[in-house]
């Protein structure tokens, strides 16, 4: 009988010893390796990247669940002269115009309007809506945005032929070959519905940079509304009067307005996230 108590009593501490080395694993196991986020509500994302057409950019993301995020998102394109990116990246393609031609009242003289810069602006605010399929990196979604782009043209305009028909001042101020400048802010403001698709490589960086992701993305803007307001502005009253009286004033206003508008009144403009540099916020 002695004998059978002393093998039970030792079955009964080995039960016990392998229990607790179980609760061991499972404690281990749990520190090592947290559970996945199944649907916490507003984890979120903090992101900046750069973005064509609409220039640098900033997003911030509150995910709602594990499938869907609500964000906000901003871009800014500073007013910067692309005329010269335009001939020299372009200009292997088609040939990139340096000045516009105009029509003379008068056979004596030759006018010509050219090109001194080019400048383009943009500024647009975003409310985003995305939905992670299965909870993935990938995501598609829709945004709805506000959008403010400057398009400006600083042109000088010169006179070959005869000019002695033109105003004693007129004359004096273009004496030398001096040219009249003429400048033209196209401004088109327009409100747009974005649908698009992305994707935020998990895990990206090791530590102590894990929370870093890196991402893309691509879209269409699809507007909704669009205004324009065109300006123009010439050296003095006296040469914007002179311009107009030669009929010059109103050939280069719908020269550029032609041009700025195949960007400012275009119906689609499709859109690159080129690339998202986001931090995982907690």
């Amino acid at each position: 009988m002695t004998e059978s108590n002393d093998i039970g009593g030792n079955g009964v501490f080995m039960k016990k010893k392998h229990f607790v080395f179980l609760l061991f694993l499972f404690h281990s196991e749990s520190v090592a390796k947290p559970k996945k986020n199944s649907g916490r509500l507003l984890s979120g994302m903090a992101s900046v990247g750069f973005n064509a057409p609409l220039g640098l950019s900033g997003q911030v993301d509150a995910r709602i669940y594990k499938y869907f995020s609500l964000g906000a998102g901003i871009g800014y394109f500073p007013s910067t002269n692309i005329y010269p990116a335009m001939k020299y990246a372009l200009g292997y393609f088609f040939p990139v115009p340096s000045s516009i031609g105009l029509n003379s009242q008068n056979p004596a003289y030759t006018p010509e309007a050219s090109i001194r810069s080019l400048k383009y602006g943009s500024l647009s605010y975003e409310l985003l809506f995305n939905f992670y399929p299965y909870a993935g990196p990938v995501y598609f979604g829709f945004g709805l945005g506000y959008n403010e782009t400057t398009i400006e043209a600083n042109t000088n305009i010169t006179f070959t032929g005869d000019t002695s028909s033109f105003p004693a001042e007129i004359q004096s101020e273009i004496a030398g070959s001096k040219p009249i400048p003429v400048d033209i802010v196209a401004k088109f403001t327009r409100t747009y519905l974005s649908p698009h698709i992305g994707i935020f490589a998990p895990e990206t960086f090791g530590s102590p940079f894990q929370s870093l992701r890196l991402g893309t993305e691509i879209g269409a803007m699809i507007m909704w509304t669009n205004s324009q307001k065109i300006t123009r502005n010439s050296g003095s009253a006296e040469q914007e009067a002179f311009l107009e009286s030669q009929g010059l004033s109103n050939q280069i206003s719908s020269a550029l307005e032609s041009k700025a508008g195949v960007v400012g009144n275009a119906k689609v403009i499709p859109y690159w996230n080129v690339i998202r540099v986001g931090i995982e916020l907690p």
